[in-house]
Formats: C-alpha cells, sequence, structure tokens
C-alpha cells in the first residue's frame, strides 16, 4: 500500500482529486449497499477505502481494519456447522428484505 500511495502522490493534482472524488462516491454506495447485499457491497467498500487510502491515513486504517474484521468472519463462518451459517444467512436475507421493504414501501 505505501509504494500504491508514493506512486499515486507522485501523479498531478487533478487525477489525485478526481480519484479522491470517485472514491468518495463510491464509499456513499457502498455503505447501504453493503447493509443491503454484503456480498456486493463489501467489494465496493473495499475498493472505495483502497482509493481512499491512496490520499488519507484514516482511510489506509480503515481498510486495514475492514479486511482483518472480514478475514476473521470468513475464519469464523468456515469453522461453523452447517445449521449455524444457514441460520446467519437467513437472518442476513431477512434484514436485506426488510431494509429493501423499508426503502421502497415508506
Amino acid at each position: 500500500m505505501l509504494a500504491r500511495r508514493l506512486r499515486h502522490q507522485e501523479k498531478g493534482i487533478a487525477l489525485r482529486v478526481v480519484v479522491a472524488i470517485f472514491a468518495f462516491a463510491l464509499l456513499v454506495v457502498a455503505i447501504p449497499l453493503f447493509v443491503v447485499l454484503p456480498e456486493v457491497g463489501l467489494p465496493v467498500l473495499l475498493w472505495s477505502l483502497s482509493l481512499l487510502a491512496l490520499e488519507f491515513d484514516w482511510a489506509a486504517k480503515a481498510y486495514a481494519w475492514v479486511t482483518w474484521r472480514w478475514h476473521q468472519f470468513h475464519a469464523w463462518f468456515g469453522r461453523q456447522h452447517a445449521a449455524t451459517k444457514a441460520l446467519v444467512i437467513a437472518a442476513t436475507l431477512a434484514v436485506a428484505l426488510g431494509l429493501l421493504g423499508l426503502i421502497f414501501l415508506h
């Protein structure tokens, strides 16, 4: 990440501003998308944080934290019994459908 950051900082200010604006827009889209569809939202969230990490220290820390937590969850989920996995998936789908219902029926 540090090597990418150094290469990015050598680029022109206009390109750096465009990348930062694009990354912030992605972040705004990624957060609700992560709640509704985590399997789509997580990669978008990670992509936006990795782009923001090129400019901002807080984003680099957030990117590291999110990837660390994701790997922890993935390892935990892999160790679970099939019934627990089904319950987690069902709960995630119930929350996603409830949020979609609130968004579109409200």
